[in-house]
Formats: C-alpha cells, structure tokens, sequence
C-alpha cells in the first residue's frame, strides 16, 4: 500500500470514528431535551387542571359591584298603572251623550299625552272637532284631513288599527296638522268603530321623540272602551239611562234582564220593524259615518251641554220599585 493510500485510509477511519462519537452526544442531547419537554408540559397540564383553584371569585365579585356602582343600569321603562287606567275608564263612563263621551274621552287621553284631537269621519274627510293641549283649539275646527292623503289618518283608514310612527316620517301628516302649531315628534291616531264602521280617529301627539308603547296600548282600550259605551247609549233612550243608577254595563244589564214589564217601566220601546236601507253617499244626510250623519255632527259643533232629563214619577203602589231606579 502506498504511503497516500495508507493517509487515506487513516484520515477516512478517524473521520468515521468521530462522526459516530458525535451522533451519539447528539441522540443523548436530544433525549435530555425530550425528557425535558415532556415534563414541561407535564407540569403545565397539572397548573391548568388547578387553575379553577387559583380563581379569586371575591375579588372578582367586588368588581362588579364597584363597576355597577359607578354605571347604574338606566331605570326600565314604565307606562301608566292600572290605577289610572281604571280612573279614565271610570271618567269616560260618566258620558250620557255621544259628544260627552267622546270629550271625556279626549279630556283623559291628554292627561297622557301632550296633545290630543278628535276628528270626525265625514266622507272623504277626518274633521277637526275637539282638542285638549292645543295651542288655539278654535284652529282644530278648520283643520279637514282628506282620508286619501298620505297621513297617519290615511293608515288608520285602511288598516282599522292604531298607527304609531314618528312625524318626521310622515311630512303628509306634519303638513295636515301645521295649523295646529306646537313642535310634536311621536305622533299616535287610533280609529274609533261604531257598530262595525270607522266613525271618528283620535289623533295624539308629544314632544317625546316617539309615544311609549305602553301609554298606547293604554289609549287604544280607552278609544275601544269608549266605542262600546257609544253602542250602547245609542241603543238605549235617554230616559231609561237618566233613571237608571250605577255603571252604564250595569245600567244596560238590569234592562235586559228584567223582562218586558221592566223595559216598559225603563222607557224602552219595542223592537221597531226594520229600518229602510241607509242613505249613499250624496243623500240629503251626507256621506258621515254611521252615527255622525249631517244633524249629529251639526249639533256636536254647537257644542251645547245636554239638558238634564226630569225627575221620574213616583213608582204606582202597583209596581214597587226594584231599586235600580
């Protein structure tokens, strides 16, 4: 072997015995490091699984409270009580008149509201007729909505339910009620039926950027309390209600309970042979709703406090009185 074949060899060898020398310190290291990393990770498994333990829930519980001490909740809203509510029902049942009702009606819904107006179906229009909290109430009387316009008496029209909205949404209704005056933002208007038909819309305003939802579900039963006491007092003649005590349901009871001797005694005619067909529009009587005909509405205007009916005659020893009169 040469001398350069024998250097090789020997370079080749030691190269080899070095490399092997140094894997091995290598796999050693890397085990050490796995060893080291395995219990590591151990360890942090075991401080996970007690970190509930280190959880301070005092601490955290006073916190919320020196938070909501410095930023109290807003109050929740509230509407009218249940004690109001039985006041206006009470106050609207004291109407013995179409016009009585509906001012008692009006009177009560202001109590609520910073402004309100009842407008009397006539044909293609919603008249003016009496107002509370308005600036110039004479000035209701000259306001005339036509129904076909976009106003919130239009919506009333065709849907036969409340509409509640704000004015800056409707110009058509801001335009209609500019005679009024005033600087409303929330805008309610509720129909009031009559035996089935659209005969008057109550109109509602307030400086409140929109009316709360619980004052108008409130004023809605007013207006339908309001229209079954109308009803009623239509079907009934003045002198059995101006004899009769306690509520007008009471009132309207006790009659048609009583037979027909206590009808007669109550003022109450026989049921009349069915009336002619109604007037179309165009007729002598107008194109009013239901009970508003032209004399209805012409005597409402007038505005004249109803006269008071004359004491009943003493009852016949016949007869003895049952104390509803």
């Amino acid at each position: 072997m040469s001398l350069e074949e024998a250097l090789k060899a020997r370079t080749l060898a030691l190269i080899s015995q070095q490399m092997a020398t140094w894997v091995v310190e290598i796999q050693k290291s890397i085990g050490r490091h796995q060893e080291n990393l395995v219990r590591t990770l151990d360890e942090l498994q075991e401080n996970v699984a007690r970190y509930d333990e280190k959880i301070d829930e005092g601490e955290i519980a006073r916190a919320i409270v020196q938070v909501l001490k410095e930023n109290p909740p807003p109050a929740a809203p509230r509407g009218p009580g249940f004690d109001r509510l039985k006041g206006s029902l009470n106050a609207i049942e004291k109407g013995t008149s179409l016009s009585e009702v509906l001012t008692y009606l009006v009177n009560e819904v202001s109590t609520y509201m910073d402004r309100a107006a009842m407008f009397i179906v006539k044909g293609p229009s919603a008249i003016g007729w009496y107002g509370k909290g308005l600036p110039s109430p004479d000035a209701l009387k000259q306001v005339n909505v036509p129904l076909g316009a976009d106003t919130c008496f239009r919506g009333v029209q065709n849907t036969r339910s409340a509409v509640r909205g704000k004015l800056q949404d409707s110009p058509g209704t801001a335009q209609a009620i500019s005679r009024l005056g005033g600087s409303a933002k929330g805008v309610l208007a509720v129909p009031l039926i009559l035996r089935d038909k659209l005969a008057a819309i109550l109109y509602c305003d307030t400086t409140r950027d929109e009316v709360p939802a619980a004052e108008a579900d409130l004023i809605e039963i007013l207006v339908v309390f309001a229209g079954k006491i109308i009803d009623m007092l239509s079907g009934a003649p003045k002198a059995a209600i101006g004899r009769t005590t306690g509520n007008m349901a009471e009132r309207a009871a006790a009659i048609r309970a009583g037979g027909e001797e206590v009808r007669e005694r109550a003022g109450v005619p026989r049921p009349p042979t069915p009336p002619p067909p109604p007037a179309t529009q165009g007729s002598d009587e107008g194109s009013s709703t239901v009970m508003f005909n032209a004399s209805t509405f012409a005597s409402m205007k007038q505005a004249q406090a109803p006269a008071r009916p004359s004491p009943p005659p003493p009852p016949s020893p016949a007869s003895p009185s049952r104390g509803w009169w």
